[in-house]
């Protein structure tokens, strides 16, 4: 073990440098498009080479795809500006669309409901069926054809990743696939996949498509030829786990890719994958996720004839379509930073952090410690939003915490007391103070989270994140203060039993 230990190491030592692209995630907390270009620009301080751009429902889609579109979409001239102000601080743009799975901004609409794979699930195309094909066909025009209007449009991800409903359901994939002659469903996937590829290329035959690595990883390698796949598409590796990757991501696998594809991509993440909930971000498992990056990096790239080519530093702003908001961009600034270093790297020196701390707008008595513990005091654009929720999470957390409430509440403020507000009026004036006092605050880090989300998100960011988040909090609060004002209200009481 100790043999390894000093190989691995040896390894980050000679390094070669990566090219790096931060992944921004619109089915969450879309920013407005000025907090965009901030976002961008300090991306590009970073040392990022570009961004991939998950547009979902946010595009300005036309046609019958606008009646999927997110009711504060950006207009054409909002993704106009962004992708110029991209080209300006020398970003390389990525748009992502998803052509298989994680389809349920669509989906779960009842007009493109007879496209799901299954009629009761909303994540996966039925991808036999001709009307997907001349939807995705219409989708990836759009949003190719103004990208490239602006920018060079090297890339194009098609997604692909975490189809959790089994193709060959749908009538259409069975009818599919007897005409390809199989019951071999991986045989219709990379059928899709082929024909989603070409429906780019045959527009843009210089852009490389990108997807995730989940239908390649055990993959025959001459069945991918047979596809055509290893010319037409790069495979992206992702695993966000902070430790032993090489048991997620075995030799084999990467032996495997090789055969197949002259190149591949990587897969890290940043914040948005330490818990569906998770609102504040720890920043070290993100930081070991990226350093045992580098180190398959290291250990894989020479497998392949043209190396690994560049990792994504992925950031979810939820799970997907349906679940709540996660780590928002603002709270997790700093975990970029540090973990684009070490991907560069795999580690971070002093130095390396009196560098981030000047781009972040940090303090001059900023230590390494301070942003790898994620108490700095950084004003980058948007600090703002993560103090706000730094705040109402130590204060939710520090009620919880409150022993002497809690007993109180257990043993003078059961159910029975605050359905026959029937208690002692001495312990609930006590707990009255506290409850009134927590609710002050809580009302007024409320009100902070609006406005400080409101310069950088629309207004339905911060309203989703205090009904998920906060509100069931301050709604305990008071109705507590209601029942246990009329409990000190009352001047006599019944005898027992109550029921």
């Amino acid at each position: 073990m100790t043999r390894r230990i000093h190989l691995l190491m040896a390894l980050i030592s000679l390094a070669l440098a990566v090219d790096k692209y931060v992944h921004m995630d619109l089915k969450g907390a879309p920013p407005r498009p000025d907090y965009f270009k901030k976002s961008l620009d300090l991306f590009s301080k970073l040392g990022a080479k570009g961004v991939v751009i998950e547009w979902e429902d946010m595009f300005p889609l036309t046609g019958i795809l606008s009646s999927a579109s997110h009711g504060n979409a950006y207009s054409k001239a909002d993704v106009i500006g962004i992708l110029e102000y991209a080209n300006r601080v020398n970003l390389t743009v990525v748009p992502l669309v998803q052509t298989f799975g994680h389809a349920e901004w669509i989906l779960k609409t009842a007009l493109f409901e007879p496209l799901r794979e299954n009629e009761n699930y909303t994540n996966v195309f039925c991808i036999g069926n001709p009307a997907t094909k001349d939807i995705l066909s219409d989708l990836l025009s759009q949003v190719a054809q103004l990208h490239a209007a602006v920018t060079p449009m090297p890339f194009f991800h098609i997604g692909a990743d975490e189809a959790l409903i089994k193709p060959g359901q749908c009538p259409e994939d069975l009818e599919m696939m007897e005409e390809l002659g199989t019951n071999d469903t991986k045989i219709l996937v990379y059928h899709h996949l082929r024909t989603v590829a070409k429906l780019i290329q045959d527009e843009f035959p210089e852009t490389k498509i990108l997807a995730w690595f989940d239908e390649f990883k055990n993959a025959d390698a001459q069945t991918l030829r047979d596809f055509e796949l290893d010319q037409r598409l790069t495979p992206v590796v992702w695993k966000y786990n902070p430790s032993d990757l090489e048991t997620y991501l075995p030799d084999s696998m990467w032996g495997n890719l090789s055969e197949a594809f002259s190149t591949a991509w990587g897969g890290s993440a940043f914040k948005g994958a330490n818990g569906a909930a998770k609102i504040d971000n720890d920043i070290v498992p993100y930081m070991s996720n990226n350093q045992q990056w580098r180190i398959q990096l290291d250990l894989h790239s020479g497998k392949f004839n043209r190396s690994i080519e560049a990792v994504i530093v992925t950031g979810w702003q939820r799970y997907d379509h349906f679940t709540g908001l996660c780590e928002l961009l603002p709270t997790s600034m700093t975990s970029l930073a540090l973990s684009m270093d070490m991907l560069e790297n795999g580690n971070v020196t002093t130095e390396d952090a009196t560098s981030i701390s000047s781009i972040l707008s940090c303090p001059n008595s900023t230590t390494l410690v301070n942003l790898i513990a994620g108490n700095d005091t950084c004003k980058y654009e948007g600090y703002q939003v993560r103090d706000s929720i730094k705040e109402i999470v130590k204060y939710m957390k520090n009620f919880d915490d409150y022993t002497w409430i809690h007993n109180l509440e257990n043993g003078w403020f059961g159910k029975t007391a605050q359905d026959r507000h029937y208690s002692s009026r001495y312990y609930m004036e006590s707990l009255y103070g506290q409850y009134k006092k927590y609710f002050k605050n809580a009302n007024r880090m409320k009100k902070d989270i609006i406005n400080n989300f409101g310069a950088i998100y629309f207004s339905d960011t911060a309203s989703e994140f205090l009904f998920d988040r906060v509100d069931s909090f301050t709604e305990k609060l008071s109705r507590g203060i209601e029942d246990m004002a009329r409990i000190i209200g009352r001047r006599s009481f019944p005898v027992r039993p109550l029921f």
